[in-house]
């Protein structure tokens, strides 16, 4: 999926309401909302394209307008806390002196034993950001008074006093726009990011001292979700807020499976599920009037859907791994990842800090994000963190590492033909691991926190990914001169198996081995069979 990563930086403080009532305490959002964006683009566009490219770009669905949340001082991306997460009531302990979480502090709370923490009362964590390192980051905002004027006397007018909760200037905010593959031309992408790149105006206000923005642009890739087909449970954690209509028609805040598109229709477990709600009604700039209520499930809830003894087809796990759920997508509503480790385990797992960059999520961004058309400066007066951005994006980052995984899956195809033949299996049919099970693989290599904790993860008897008890896992190959199940194989190539030293092959970086191993083999067999392919 092709995608616009962009960095907003705020030039003035902007205003972007939570709801439109005009009475009451107003209450600011603490991101962009990407429906900002998008008509900040469409008023700058829309009349220079024709029908046909103004509709595939603003109203088709095949684009959608992230939001841009917070980042940290290091330029990484942050997602909305989830609402799954406690920690014991009143506790500082749970963010570092380096402004990080102490995940040992923090628990999901359907996953506590006892319901507590170390046996003291939970507390529910509302507000903030996070990143996949576990880095804390909050959106500074400011509040200031206001009143209006009245025409006639050009004095204050009486009890028209309000206040605007406005994000504080100089704060970043990291996006991205998708793009459907093959549904958008390169052309309309292109002149998408050069209408991203001129001066706008964001929010509330925006002819007073609020709203102005700069905004730099790059070219990007966004990789699918893994989904591993074997798992118990779907859990969703909402990236933005979800609008779903139920099957009548009317908007449902506990949605079903079915609600959210898939075929296998499932009820949430409600002693599993963390929802806030809001409501709101998006101010429509053509019309000059508001649109249609929305009442949307809120960015940061979690929902749980058990599998029991059911399993998802090949649609809904493609489904799932879109990310994507419910309507009006285009103003990035919907957007969830499924089982993530942040959020299916007792403690989340977070992102080790130094792992290389190009095993991190790619949604970071980096303090100073080059736009595409800009000339750089040299590379030496480039910060080392940018030269190795650049480098990644390049593709010259540690080849030798990349090089032997192609060649290691080279070698695994073969292996699987020449097992195939030997067995008189017909080249079309299973063997071995499935895309799915390489998938987790790959998953389980990004949140590995070292070699050991990897081999732990992959290869324990009775938790690892790879156990021979797994389907897949037990069938044999032949190599180096004697059958071997293919669990035994990957554990010799990567030098666990202490019984077979010579096997050894030398990895620098083990963990970004396993990870580009598996998703090749995963491209592989995601790709339609034919003559020499697995």
């Amino acid at each position: 999926m092709k995608s616009i990563e962009y960095v907003i930086i705020l030039k003035e403080p902007c205003v972007f309401s939570e709801r439109n009532a005009s009475e009451g305490a107003h209450r600011g959002l603490d991101y962009v909302p990407g429906s900002a964006l998008l008509g900040a683009v469409a008023s700058r566009l829309y009349s220079k394209l024709d029908v046909n490219e103004s509709f595939k770009l603003f109203h088709s669905g095949h684009v959608r307008f992230g939001n841009a949340y917070p980042v940290n001082k290091q330029g990484r991306c942050t997602y909305p806390l989830p609402l799954s997460w406690v920690r014991q009531k009143k506790d500082e302990s749970v963010i570092n002196d380096d402004q990080t979480y102490e995940p040992s502090r923090i628990g999901q709370q359907d996953l506590l034993d006892d319901g507590t923490i170390e046996g003291k009362q939970p507390e529910q964590m509302r507000s903030g950001y996070v990143s996949l390192f576990g880095e804390v980051v909050r959106a500074e905002s400011t509040l200031a008074l206001k009143t209006s004027i009245n025409f006639n006397t050009q004095r204050a007018k009486e009890a028209a006093l309000f206040g605007y909760d406005a994000m504080k200037s100089g704060q970043r905010f990291f996006g991205k726009i998708l793009f459907d593959d093959d549904e958008v031309p390169d052309d309309l992408v292109d002149r998408l990011s050069e209408a991203l790149e001129q001066q706008l105006f964001l929010g509330r206000s925006r002819s007073a001292e609020y709203g102005q923005i700069e905004i730099h642009v790059a070219r990007g890739e966004v990789e699918k979700q893994i989904m591993d087909d074997n798992a118990d449970e779907i859990r969703l954690w909402f990236h933005s807020d979800c609008l779903v209509y139920d099957q009548y028609g009317q908007i449902t805040l506990c949605p079903s499976t079915g609600d959210l598109g898939l075929l296998l229709n499932l009820s949430p477990d409600f002693t599993r599920t963390y929802i806030r709600a809001r409501q709101y009604s998006p101010w429509n700039g053509h019309k000059h009037a508001y649109d249609m209520e929305r009442q949307v499930i809120g960015k940061g809830s979690v929902i749980t859907y058990p599998l029991g003894n059911q399993t998802l087809c090949h649609d809904d796990l493609e489904r799932l791994s879109k990310g994507f759920f419910g309507f009006d997508q285009v103003v990035d509503l919907g957007r969830a990842s499924v089982n993530s480790p942040l959020v299916t385990m007792e403690h989340p797992q977070f992102l080790d800090a130094d792992m290389p960059q190009e095993r991190i999520d790619k949604g970071l961004l980096l303090d100073r994000a080059p736009s595409q058309r800009a000339s750089l400066p040299a590379a030496s007066n480039l910060e080392p963190s940018l030269v190795q951005w650049l480098q990644i994006k390049s593709g010259r980052h540690d080849s030798s590492t990349t090089q032997e995984a192609n060649d290691i899956t080279r070698v695994y195809s073969q292996l699987i033909i020449e097992a195939k033949q030997s067995s008189g299996i017909p080249n079309y049919s299973d063997f071995g691991p499935s895309a799915s099970q390489w998938g987790q693989v790959a998953g389980t290599s990004a949140i590995s926190q070292s070699d050991d904790d990897l081999n732990l993860k992959l290869f324990d008897p009775m938790s690892g990914v790879c156990k021979a008890s797994n389907p897949g896992w037990r069938d044999e190959v032949f190599y180096e001169g004697k059958y071997m199940k293919i669990y035994l194989w990957l554990k010799r190539i990567l030098g666990f198996d202490e019984s077979e030293p010579e096997m050894k092959l030398e990895i620098r970086d083990k963990r970004r081995f396993v990870r580009l191993l598996a998703r090749d083999i995963r491209r592989q067999l995601d790709e339609p069979a034919s003559a020499g392919q697995v």
